[in-house]
């Protein structure tokens, strides 16, 4: 006699969420990668702020003083809008590492049902076998002991 396979019957559910946690893995990796790109370009600002504030040789004149301080000022916008860009993108780091854990715990929590239901399948099946085979003993007995007597 077979018995019936294990079956889980949220295995699609459980597929879906284990395609949502690929999704927020690879989600996460876009924006880790989004990150070291801005902290390159951080760190390239913060170079060109301290390239822009080094001491000119010779003697400038009001122009040149003038438009030596425009470039200072514009090469320190830059690495304001880089630090802000470079934090904002730090949120979406962590955002993106909250959704990859729910999701994570989300598939993980029907892989710890599947795995107590197919235990639990598996003990019914051993319990089966060990009634079936009690019975076969039981009849090889009574064969036994019947023809004995």
């Amino acid at each position: 006699m077979t018995k019936p396979a294990f079956t889980f019957k949220l295995e699609s559910i459980r597929t879906l969420r284990k395609h949502t946690e690929d999704a927020a893995m690879r989600r996460l990796a876009d924006e880790l990668d989004r990150a070291a790109q801005l902290d390159a370009e951080l760190g390239g600002a913060q170079a060109r702020l301290t390239d822009a504030r080094t001491k000119p040789n010779g003697v400038l004149t009001a122009r040149d003083l003038s438009a030596r301080q425009a470039y200072l000022e514009r090469r320190e916008r830059e690495l304001v809008d880089a630090r802000r860009r470079t934090e904002l993108q730090a949120e979406h780091v962590a955002l993106g590492r909250t959704e990859l854990a729910s999701a994570a715990r989300e598939r993980e929590t029907l892989d710890r049902l599947e795995d107590r239901q197919r235990s639990a399948h598996e003990l019914l099946e051993r319990r089966a076998a060990r009634v079936d085979a009690d019975e076969i003993s039981l009849a090889m007995r009574r064969l036994h002991l019947g023809g004995a007597a």
